[in-house]
């Protein structure tokens, strides 16, 4: 609310429930005479002191500069935070290993949904991607919103042991840089799925920041794969740890196997950073679709030129039987039919018209010039001579080549 000291935190609305029955009004003068007691309590279990960044991308998207808010604790109610931080502080008194971890991850689990990024109405926990705080918040009851947590906790440790004792492959959670992943073996892992950070749109680290704090593990800024102005981290070097990452993957991935990248942005030189990294580090791009999420966010809606749907680029390791050939080959032509051959055979059957245009000349005639560029190889054939070489080969179908036996 307004004052004339500036705008200030008030108690405006009470919601009550007295076990199946609820009520809400106006806060009475006990209501207010009750919350002015609560803020004056102390708050005696360790909490962060964790200041935020002003000048942060965050921060600013968030003017929360303006709203001075310049602390993590900032993010919880004065009565959440004494909660919230007995709790935790209970929680390191465990001695098991497993006992505490499972209790960390479970009060974590509920912090956005328990903190002052919790809107009124409604939502799970404010405006995904961003630190804003609305101004019209609702306090949630911690120990309500752990009783569920706990519940879904329990509910799902139930079906992961069905999971196990049923005999299929077991899941395994690590925490590795993408940049250097030694504990995973060469040519070992049958697909990956990434989600890569889309340039400058979310700064993860800052994201971060209000959860890290309580545990006391930071993300190195310096190592994260984004564009940060106010880090330093431009587009060069977004793109040199967008390769790290890649190259990585693309060696712990087998021959013949496939990567799946979930992507948008709605800068140009982004998606030309992207294209060239996965080129570069020897993957072969076979197929472009739409991840439609059925809903957009707050952000989407209100920023201009935002892109409302994610695009999944399907990419393969291509098998080192084509580099064996061409070592074979004294014909270099022949290997250029050799991988038109190999990329056709890969693409997946079009559903509709848009999944013909990477069966089109000028879409193989690329794809070739970018193998052998990536290869050091001399291109032995024009885009005429090119052309004519695919009616020989396969077959055409409204501008669109297939395999003779496809």
């Amino acid at each position: 609310m307004l004052t004339p000291q500036g705008k200030k935190k008030a108690l405006v609305w009470v919601s009550r429930t007295y076990g199946r029955h609820k009520s809400e009004s106006l806060p009475s003068a006990y209501d207010l005479a009750l919350a002015s007691q609560i803020e004056q309590l102390p708050v005696s279990s360790w909490h962060p002191n964790e200041v935020i960044d002003p000048v942060g991308y965050s921060a600013k998207l968030a003017q929360l500069e303006a709203k001075a808010i310049s602390e993590v604790t900032a993010f919880l109610s004065h009565r959440n935070l004494i909660i919230f931080s007995s709790l935790l502080a209970e929680i390191r008194l465990q001695v098991s290993p497993e006992i505490q971890n499972a209790c960390i991850y479970a009060l974590t689990g509920i912090f956005t949904v328990v903190s002052e990024r919790q809107g009124y109405f409604g939502g799970g926990g404010g405006m995904s991607g961003n630190l804003y705080m609305p101004i019209v918040r609702m306090e949630r009851n911690i120990f309500d919103c752990l009783r569920r947590k706990l519940n879904r906790l329990t509910k799902a440790e139930e079906r992961k042991q069905q999971y196990y004792s049923s005999g299929k492959a077991k899941v395994i959670v690590t925490t590795q840089s993408s940049h250097s992943l030694p504990l995973i073996p060469t040519n070992s892992i049958d697909y990956i799925y990434t989600d890569p950070p889309f340039g400058a749109n979310i700064i993860y680290s800052e994201m971060n920041l209000l959860l890290e704090s309580w545990l006391q593990v930071k993300t190195s800024q310096k190592a994260e794969i984004v564009i940060n102005e106010a880090r330093g981290i431009d587009l060069a070097d977004y793109q040199a740890m967008l390769g790290a990452a890649l190259s990585e993957f693309y060696r712990i991935l087998k021959p013949d196997r496939w990567l799946t990248l979930e992507f948008h942005n709605t800068k140009a030189v982004i998606w030309n950073v992207v294209q060239q990294v996965l080129e570069a580090v020897g993957f072969v791009v076979a197929h472009v679709g739409l991840l439609d999420k059925g809903s957009s966010t707050i952000l989407q809606d209100i920023r201009d030129g935002a892109v409302y749907q994610d695009l999944l680029i399907s990419a393969y390791k291509p098998t080192s039987q084509l580099k064996h050939l061409a070592a074979l080959n004294p014909d270099p032509t022949e290997t250029v039919w050799d991988f038109v051959q190999d990329y056709l055979a890969k693409l997946p059957a079009p559903a509709q018209s848009a999944d013909l245009e990477e069966r089109r000349g000028y879409r193989l005639y690329n794809r070739m010039l970018a193998l052998h560029l990536r290869q050091g190889r001399a291109i032995s054939l024009s885009a005429t001579e090119f052309y004519a070489g695919l009616n020989r080969h396969f077959v055409e179908i409204e501008g669109a080549y297939f395999l003779p036996e496809k």
